[in-house]
Order: structure tokens, then C-alpha cells, then sequence
């Protein structure tokens, strides 16, 4: 896990998955709707043995149309990787978040 300095918690863990423009939005204070953003599922894969899952937070005008018909992704091959990465990176460019004020913000919306 990464580290971020968080203005409010000091230096703390960091949310990797969440957009730069859904970071915004929460640190600007506003309450995102639950229905103005997406939760993306990507499941990781050797062979059939699952590897991982991991969840990408974002605005529903970031989300992608290959990615709307495709929730969860699965990830197969480090070519699908890529094509994941292509799909959803400049969404994520300068994202992320601390990891206890993004933990706040779910429990504020009652997604736990």
C-alpha cells in the first residue's frame, strides 16, 4: 500500500483506485450521490484460480461504455491488463485518496 500526506489524518494510507475528478469532488466537500458515481469491479485471474479483486471509484461520466457492459472486468492476461489501463487511465491520473477520510466518505453514504 501506498502512502499519501493527508492534510487532515498526517501521512496515511492511500486509496489507489479513485478518480482524480471523484477525489475532487470529495475534497471539495460535496456529497457525491451515490447514483453520480460508479463502483467498477475487476477481478484478477490465473487460469481459473482468482487472484485478487480490487474496486475502482469514479464519476458514471468517467465510466466507459466497454466498461458499463463488462462490470466486473476479469483480468486473464497481462494484455488484458493493459487494456484495462488504457480503458481507465487517465481517469485515475493524479487520483487516489486517504485511505480514513475515503473510509468516512463510504460510511457517509451507508455503502458498508
Amino acid at each position: 500500500m501506498g502512502l499519501i500526506l493527508c492534510g487532515k489524518h498526517g501521512q496515511s494510507g492511500v486509496v489507489p483506485f479513485v478518480s482524480k475528478k471523484l477525489s475532487n469532488e470529495i475534497s471539495l466537500g460535496n456529497i457525491v450521490n451515490i447514483k453520480d458515481f460508479s463502483i467498477l469491479h475487476v477481478i484478477f485471474y490465473d487460469d481459473d484460480e482468482i487472484l485478487g479483486k480490487d474496486k475502482y471509484y469514479l464519476m458514471k461520466e468517467e465510466l466507459p461504455q466497454e466498461a458499463i457492459t463488462s462490470n466486473p472486468i476479469k483480468i486473464y492476461t497481462d494484455e488484458d491488463e493493459n487494456k484495462l489501463n488504457i480503458l481507465l487511465g487517465s481517469s485515475f491520473l493524479g487520483g487516489g485518496y486517504c485511505v480514513i477520510c475515503f473510509e468516512s466518505w463510504i460510511q457517509l453514504l451507508n455503502l458498508k
